[in-house]
Formats: C-alpha cells, sequence, structure tokens
C-alpha cells in the first residue's frame, strides 16, 4: 500500500472584510459580487419539472440586482449584481412558483432559519413533529408545499406546539412570524414516510 501525502493550503485574504450574508432556504449555494455581475446564486426551483409553473413571469427587486444565468434540471443560476437581491418567479395562475432572496446579515434577522429560535424534531417526519420554541412569544406558524400552496397555519403562543398534518411525501418550507417583532424566520420540513 503506498503512501499518500495531502498537503492543504489555506489562503487568508487579507484587507477583506468578512462579510455574513442571510438567504432563503432554497438556496444552494451564494458566491457574491465583486464588481459589475459576478456573482454566482444557485437555488433550488422544484416547481420546474413539476410543471405547475408554465409561462413565468420573473420580478426581481431591487431591478437587475440579478439575470438569469441557465439551470441545471431544479437547479436555477443566477448572475448577482447586487446585495440585497429578491427574485420571485410566478405562474399564468398568479401562484407563487419560486421567491428567494439574500441580503446583508444585522441585527435585523431578515428570512433566516428558524432554528435560531425553534427546534423541530423529528425532521424528516411523517407529517407529525413538534416545535419547540426558544423564545417566549406569539408566533404564526406555517407550512407551504414545493408548489406555493400555504398547507398548514396557525398561531401559536405556547413553548411547545405539536403538528400533526396529513401531508404527501415531499420538501416544506416551515414559515414562522414573530407576531408582535415582524421577524420573520423559515426552516425546510421533509415529510416522507
Amino acid at each position: 500500500m503506498k503512501n499518500v501525502l495531502v498537503l492543504l493550503i489555506f489562503i487568508i485574504p487579507f484587507g477583506v472584510d468578512a462579510q455574513s450574508y442571510t438567504y432563503s432556504p432554497n438556496t444552494i449555494y451564494m458566491t457574491p459580487p465583486t464588481s459589475s455581475c459576478n456573482g454566482e446564486w444557485a437555488v433550488l426551483d422544484t416547481m420546474y419539472s413539476s410543471g405547475f409553473c408554465q409561462f413565468p413571469v420573473y420580478s426581481v427587486n431591487p431591478f437587475s440586482c440579478a439575470t438569469i444565468s441557465h439551470r441545471n434540471g431544479d437547479t436555477l443560476f443566477f448572475n448577482l449584481c447586487t446585495i440585497p437581491c429578491g427574485v420571485t418567479i410566478t405562474g399564468d395562475s398568479g401562484n407563487v412558483c419560486l421567491a428567494c432572496n439574500v441580503d446583508f446579515a444585522t441585527n435585523v434577522v431578515k428570512n433566516v432559519t428558524a432554528n435560531s429560535i425553534i427546534d423541530v424534531f423529528p425532521n424528516p417526519n411523517n407529517g407529525n413533529f413538534k416545535l419547540t420554541f426558544k423564545e417566549p412569544g406569539n408566533y404564526q406558524v406555517e407550512l407551504i408545499n414545493n408548489v406555493g400552496i400555504r398547507v398548514f397555519s396557525k398561531n401559536v403562543a405556547t413553548k411547545n406546539y405539536p403538528i400533526n398534518a396529513t401531508l404527501n411525501n415531499g420538501l416544506y418550507v416551515l414559515k414562522i412570524t414573530n407576531l408582535n417583532s415582524k421577524k420573520v424566520f423559515y426552516q425546510k420540513i421533509v415529510v416522507q414516510e
């Protein structure tokens, strides 16, 4: 057996501020732009292969913060020009097929994962799971399926809240809104039997 030497080299840039970002849970990865539109943003777009989003209409906010680069299956790639940036794709029926955003992390929580305020157990699950809130408060709990339809909504003011829902297998987005501060949090939920 031959011995193999692996040399790892870490390059640490000097004079560059490390910036934190927040982005929607359907983001696969994001490389911020350094000039012009040279950033790259890849998002999961499961509506594309489902056929539910025919004749899509794309909107970008602020205008020209991103352009569509290409698609590879259910992954949509954008040329990212500026941050913050939000992209919404709606179908001809008016349903939201894809909504994604990226922003600078600040003291204001904006579209970040819900695991900072709740624990979800188990995940993956069969539609029956428990939310444990880390902070007391009044929250709106919503489950959104992969076609953008809200399949569950409830206002919650307890520390522990069980959800017993009859759901099809697939990926769902758990949207938690703090009704007092209006902060919004997202978490991916996988339902499988």
